[in-house]
């Protein structure tokens, strides 16, 4: 008997059925395109295939959502310029390293997620102007969703920018420490850099903001990013006057 393919579809999603010569019943689910197919036995009623896919809906979306954003993930890969992809190798390969990605590239996100499961240190940063431009930068309702779980957000001037406007921008920064709105750690890099400089070669500090915005060093428990800001020294120094 020739095999019989016909599909249907359960809460949106295509099932494909193949009926052929065979003694039991598969179900299963491609890990490259998110497929869900069912070979079946030639003599099993379409009604019972039906109800076996009904009753196993919950599993088959769950892991037919993980196989489709594994795809994406591959594609993200895949579209990565040569220099891009050279990058983000030697980023894997470097555990001891903190590394700046930009806010608002497009592979920023793929890095971010390698330096992750790579438990690297980075943070993002963006060129301002002037101060204006800054101050709207340090507005973190508006950057909470582009900081891919980076805790530090650098702002670099542009050439272009005066002395007075990195002062400015430099009293933003300050300020905002005082008085953090979401859990970020805003850094002035010219005005700042000197003082990093001292900070990290004195005291090493690692600050990591997790998903649930708990926060730890590599020498501390977990606590809230409010008790460890209070304490840490690399937040803390940053704080005090120059």
């Amino acid at each position: 008997m020739r095999e019989k393919t016909y599909s249907f579809t359960i809460e949106e999603i295509p099932i494909i059925v193949t009926k052929k010569r065979m003694k039991n019943m598969y179900l299963r689910i491609s890990k490259e395109n998110g497929s869900v197919r069912i070979s079946a036995p030639h003599q099993m009623s379409d009604e019972r295939i039906y109800r076996f896919a009904k009753e196993r809906i919950d599993w088959i979306r769950v892991y037919r959502e993980k196989y489709l954003r594994a795809k994406e993930g591959r594609r993200e890969v895949r579209q990565l310029s040569e220099a891009e992809l050279k990058q983000q190798k030697l980023l894997l390969s470097c555990p001891n390293l903190m590394v700046s990605l930009p806010i608002d590239a497009s592979s920023t996100a793929s890095m971010a997620k390698a330096l992750r499961r790579q438990k690297t240190l980075f943070g993002m940063h963006k060129v301002y102007q002037d101060a204006d431009a800054a101050a709207y930068l340090l507005s973190f309702d508006h950057l909470y969703s582009q900081m891919e779980q980076s805790v530090f957000f650098f702002l670099v001037a542009d050439d272009s920018c005066s002395k007075e406007s990195i002062r400015a921008v430099s009293d933003v920064v300050q300020q905002y420490r005082f008085t953090p709105i979401q859990p970020f750690f805003p850094i002035e890099v010219q005005e700042d850099s000197r003082k990093i400089e001292q900070i990290i070669t004195a005291n090493p500090a690692y600050l990591l903001l997790l998903p649930d915005h708990m926060a730890r060093t590599l020498d501390t428990p977990t606590v809230s990013f409010e008790e460890l800001s209070l304490r840490n020294i690399f937040y803390r120094e940053l704080l005090a006057d120059a």
